[in-house]
C-alpha cells in the first residue's frame, strides 16, 4: 500500500509564493461573503465593508489589501458603503478600489477562487461601464470632430445630431460648444 506524502516548499521562495495563493484564496473567499462589485453610474465599485471594534481599520481589510498588491484604499465606513456619505455610529471600515485599473487586477487575481455567482456578478459591472465608457468616447469624438471641423471652416454653428445635457437636439456655436437653445434661454433668464 502506498503512502501519500505531502511535499512542503523547500525555498523562502516557494513558501512565499504558496503564502500569497492561501492569502488569495482567503480574500476571494472574504470577498464573496461581504464584497460587492457593481457599475453605479459613471464609476466601477469593488468594495468590501468591515465592522470593527477598534478606532482604526480590521485587520482582515488590511490583508485583503495587502493580498491584492496594495491597490485601494481603506476608508471610514458610511451609509452607502463606499467611505462617501455619513459615518455610522457604529464603528466600520470600507476597503475600495474605485480605478477601473484596480479594479480588473483584483478580479483577475481573484477569479480562479470565486464562485459562479460572484463571476457573473464582475462580468455584469464590467461589461456595463466598458460599454457606457465607450459610448461615451463615440460621443466625445463626434462632438469634438464636428466643432474642429465647423472652425476650421469659418463657421459660427455646427450640429452633432445628440442631445446636449438638458436634451436639445439643436445647432451649437462653435466659439464655446453651448446649444442655441441653452443659450437662447440663459439670455432671456439673464444668467
Amino acid at each position: 500500500m502506498a503512502q501519500s506524502t505531502i511535499s512542503l516548499p523547500t525555498t523562502e521562495q516557494e513558501q512565499r509564493a504558496r503564502w500569497d495563493l492561501l492569502l488569495l484564496a482567503w480574500t476571494a473567499g472574504f470577498f464573496e461573503g461581504e464584497g460587492t462589485i457593481r457599475y453605479h453610474g459613471r464609476a466601477l465599485r469593488f468594495s468590501i465593508p468591515q465592522k470593527t471594534t477598534v478606532t482604526g481599520p480590521a485587520d482582515t481589510l488590511i490583508a485583503c489589501q495587502n493580498a491584492l498588491g496594495g491597490l485601494g484604499r481603506i476608508l471610514p465606513g458610511s451609509s452607502n458603503g463606499y467611505g462617501h456619505g455619513p459615518v455610522r455610529k457604529t464603528r466600520s471600515h470600507v476597503y475600495c478600489l474605485h480605478k477601473f485599473e484596480h479594479v480588473q487586477h483584483a478580479i483577475c487575481l481573484l477569479w480562479p477562487y470565486l464562485h459562479e455567482t460572484k463571476k457573473r456578478q464582475a462580468e455584469v459591472a464590467i461589461k456595463s461601464y466598458v460599454s457606457a465608457y465607450r459610448e461615451r468616447q463615440k460621443l466625445r469624438a463626434g462632438k469634438n470632430s464636428e466643432r474642429s471641423r465647423s472652425r476650421a471652416l469659418g463657421l459660427k454653428r455646427y450640429s452633432t445630431g445628440v442631445p446636449c445635457l438638458k436634451g436639445h437636439v439643436a445647432e451649437r456655436f462653435t466659439s464655446n460648444g453651448w446649444c442655441i437653445e441653452c443659450a437662447k434661454r440663459a439670455a432671456i433668464s439673464g444668467t
